[in-house]
């Protein structure tokens, strides 16, 4: 019984280091080949008005819960997006959100109540910031910000198409970009849309100030 438990000793002894390094191969290659999630951890500029109570990402898209802990019933007036947060399909509470636009009418939220924000894009990489506007139960202007910060594996960029910043670095910015076609009223190439105050096409041509829109919508010719 000595003789085997000396011989296993002297084995690992022996090839103890061996495994180790096997392990270590083994663990790096696991983390390759499984890179870790992207995610995002929100806080609140100000925890003590608006509280984030939760926030998923999923296929670049993230939802985020706030609470309204003000005291008093709230109307949110404008909802707007930076960094690497950018418009989709996003709604407040189930209610359409325009880009960066005023709120009409604004949405009310009691005291105590939740604001659901959903649909909002992601590039996959980087911090985003949410920022809203309302006004509180004594009537007055505030602002709070909701910022995310990325952590995790991330994804490949691609171009925000309402921050004129070339995000992807393809030389092309926001509706010049093919990315944003069908994102954000862009409609790539061409001002495909000759009546929605616009510029479309990225080129600085709007509606019917763009040649695209000759013969369109009443358009009678390029100016």
């Amino acid at each position: 019984m000595n003789n085997k438990a000396q011989a296993g000793l002297e084995y690992l002894m022996t090839y103890g280091w061996a495994i180790v390094i096997i392990a270590t191969v083994f663990g790096i290659l696991v983390l390759i080949a499984s890179p870790p999630v992207e995610s995002l951890s929100f806080s609140s500029s100000d925890p003590t008005k608006m509280m984030v109570k939760g926030s998923a990402v999923e296929n670049n898209t993230v939802t985020v819960l706030m609470q309204n802990i003000t005291g008093g019933e709230i109307n949110v007036r404008s909802v707007d997006l930076g960094g690497s947060f950018s418009y989709g399909s996003v709604t407040l509470n189930d209610e359409a959100i325009a880009n960066s636009s005023d709120i009409s009418p604004p949405i009310t939220v009691a005291a105590g109540n939740e604001l659901f924000l959903t649909g909002i894009g992601y590039t996959g990489s980087g911090n985003g910031t949410i920022d809203i506007d309302y006004r509180d139960f004594s009537n007055l202007e505030r602002n709070i910000r909701i910022s995310g910060s990325g952590t995790g594996g991330g994804g490949e960029i691609s171009e925000i198409c309402n921050n004129d910043s070339d995000d992807d670095g393809d030389s092309d910015i926001d509706c010049k970009d093919e990315d944003c076609d069908g994102i954000n009223n862009c409609e790539y190439g061409t001002e495909l849309t000759c009546n929605d105050s616009f510029d479309n096409d990225g080129d600085t041509y709007i509606d019917c100030d763009d040649e695209d829109c000759i013969g369109e919508y009443g358009c009678d010719g390029y100016y």
